[in-house]
């Protein structure tokens, strides 16, 4: 039932073909797309799904007649909608507030008010239009006419556009490279390893930058510098570089890189509407919904080729290793497609300048924008636990975000951890910015909602891997990846400091490995399997950092997706590991974590060393399909020591 919503709501833009002079489509569709906007916060799953296609499905016509009938706005509602989404996102810690459930009474608002412009501006054109008609017609060659640099366009010519099959192809790159990584400042701030709250300024100012007119004028002036044979490749080239740099160099120059990628890609949004002559307004229809089909048809493409490079694509090992690492290449590809309709065009430079006041106006919305987003991402205080005699350490493998039934189940999980006062949780299968978990950075969400420490280690394409959430004050973090014939993994260790002493006595120090161990292989003995090497390169990191560490309290946890029956468990007691759940008291059923559909066996493990544990559960939970485990442990207090 929800694919074939999709399906139906990626191919609604074909109404325009017989909507598309109706100059009240675009106010309908808005209103259509308010209105599922609105149904969207539903507890029905299958509710929200259908809601969610068709608000989709209205967006997609909305900007299909747009582009028909008002050809000079449709990129500029679309860096508006971009710019407004990074700043509303950042108000949510990363994740969109406005489809939670107490969102509901301020949605239902904001969907009355789309309406209530969508109408008036149909109104506005209307009467503008009925002016316009009682003066000269503009010549049918105005819309190739190229006034020189700085001369507004004609506003007849560019009135009507069109989506070709070429500008259709090129929106849907440029979307993906826009929702993937550039539009999200949090997916960012992975790739280039810096902090969200410093990125995210700049990646908002770069998107709404291109707004105002005498930057586009500027811009104009630039490229008219080169030969029109030229320009589409060497604006490719500007998004490529900085691509490059951002996703391969980090830190401070990979962020400006990024940035700068932003600015330029966003400016591309104006060259996939192409303006309709007069005459051909008359002899031939206007195809722009095949156009944005098209685009659609890409986008899901790129979405596909996107899950490829994080293994659940691919079906064979093979795949795996020939996919892993090319996050980047498929962002290369999506920046080479958005600028075809700028190297096929030789003449027409769809950047100009505009009027004073729009400029104030623009200039305006770009400052409030940034300064939201900074007021946004100022530090929350993390709730420190010290000077205590037990800690409660747990792991949960979260899943994406996703129940076993895939719904979101965020909520779920920062409520789970909320309630048992887990003191430090080790996190496996964590998002910070993927397109398939809704762009959410789940560890600093995660980390600001329970108002914990957080460090993340990424293991796949910089937006999926490892976290740590401490109560506990963290001393240092390091990760280091896994030898992995399949699916990539790494271990992230992290050193916390049980007492508030400083500098931090070694005796109080507690070293954390948070590992996700490769799955099982079929008709594979056990010593050539992924996890066992991985096991062993565990296992002999954590041995070097403990020489000449008298009695080094250490645990080792996360998935191991194996059993207590399988030879790493056995390898792990060789090594003076406890399992606090090998306990005959407790009944299997109330020790198995990895519950898709029933609870099936146990894969998630809290191995501790030279510490005491007191208590070991597994809690019940609906926001994965795993359960976390919790061992609860005591210190003994150095300053107790005899």
């Amino acid at each position: 039932m929800e694919v074939a919503a999709v399906v139906v709501a990626a191919l609604a833009p074909l109404a325009a073909l017989v909507l598309g002079s109706w100059s009240l489509g675009p106010t309908v569709a808005a209103g259509v797309a308010a209105a599922a906007r609105v149904m969207m916060i539903n507890d029905d799953p299958l509710v929200q799904a259908v809601s969610a296609a068709v608000a989709l499905g209205a967006g997609l016509l909305y900007f299909t007649l747009i582009a028909r009938q008002h050809a000079d706005f449709f990129p500029i509602g679309l860096a508006l909608g971009l710019t407004l989404d990074q700043v509303v996102r950042a108000m949510g810690d990363t994740m969109d507030p406005t489809l939670a459930e107490g969102f509901l009474a301020a949605q239902t608002v904001l969907s009355l008010l789309t309406l209530l412009v969508a109408l008036l501006a149909w109104a506005t054109r209307g009467d503008a239009q009925a002016a316009e008609g009682e003066a000269e017609p503009p010549e049918p060659a105005a819309a190739f006419t190229e006034p020189e640099a700085g001369e507004p366009a004609s506003e007849a010519a560019q009135r009507e556009g069109t989506i070709t099959l070429w500008g259709g192809l090129a929106l849907g790159a440029l979307l993906f490279l826009e929702l993937a990584l550039l539009a999200l400042p949090n997916a960012a701030a992975r790739w280039t390893h810096v902090s969200y709250a410093l990125i995210l300024p700049w990646m908002v100012a770069m998107t709404a930058l291109p707004l105002l007119p005498a930057v586009r004028g500027v811009a104009r002036g630039f490229i008219a510098m080169f030969d029109g044979l030229f320009r589409g490749w060497i604006w490719f080239l500007l998004i490529g570089l900085c691509l490059v740099a951002g996703t391969r160099l980090g830190g401070l120059l990979g962020a400006g890189s990024l940035a700068l990628a932003q600015f330029f890609t966003v400016l591309a949004l104006w060259w996939v509407v192409e303006p309709r002559p007069a005459d051909a307004r008359r002899r031939l229809p206007n195809f722009a919904g095949l156009g944005m089909v098209a685009g659609a048809a890409v986008f899901a493409l790129f979405v596909a080729g996107n899950l490829f490079t994080f293994v659940y694509g691919a079906t064979t090992v093979e795949l795996v290793a020939a996919f892993r690492g090319l996050g980047w290449v498929l962002f290369l590809a999506a920046a080479l497609l958005g600028c075809l309709p700028m190297i096929l065009a030789r003449v027409r430079i769809p950047w100009r300048g505009g009027s004073m006041g729009a400029s104030l106006a623009l200039t305006g919305f770009l400052a409030a924008a940034v300064l939201t987003a900074v007021v946004a991402t100022q530090p929350v205080v993390a709730q420190s636990q010290q000077d205590v005699p037990q800690l409660r350490i747990g792991t949960y493998n979260i899943h994406s975000g996703y129940t076993a039934l895939y719904q979101p189940g965020l909520e779920e999980i920062a409520r789970l951890i909320d309630e048992t006062s887990v003191d430090i949780v080790l996190l496996q299968e964590v998002d910070t910015g993927r397109l398939t978990s809704g762009g959410v950075d789940q560890a600093w969400w995660l980390a600001r909602r329970l108002r914990m420490e957080v460090v993340y280690y990424p293991t796949n394409e910089a937006v999926y891997g490892l976290a740590v959430l401490s109560r506990v004050r963290i001393l240092d973090d390091e990760g280091s990846l896994l030898t992995s014939k399949g699916e990539q993994t790494g271990v992230l260790r992290v050193q916390v400091c049980t007492v508030s002493e400083t500098p931090c006595p070694p005796e109080a120090v507690i070293d954390l490995y948070n590992t996700w161990l490769g799955r099982p292989e079929r008709d594979t003995a056990p010593q050539a399997m992924d996890q066992w090497v991985q096991l062993e390169e565990v296992l002999r990191w954590v041995r070097v950092n403990a020489v000449g560490v008298a009695q080094p309290w250490m645990v080792v946890g996360g998935t191991f997706n194996n059993t207590p029956e399988s030879l790493l468990y056995d390898q792990m007691r060789v090594y003076d590991f406890v399992d606090p759940f090998d306990n005959p008291a407790l009944p299997a059923d109330q020790t198995t974590t990895w519950c898709p559909a029933d609870c099936l066996a146990r894969y998630d493990y809290v191995w501790v060393h030279n510490l005491t544990p007191q208590i070991a559960a597994v809690i019940p939970s609906g926001g994965s399909d795993h359960r976390m485990a919790v061992v609860e442990v005591g210190l003994r207090r150095p300053a107790l020591q005899e």
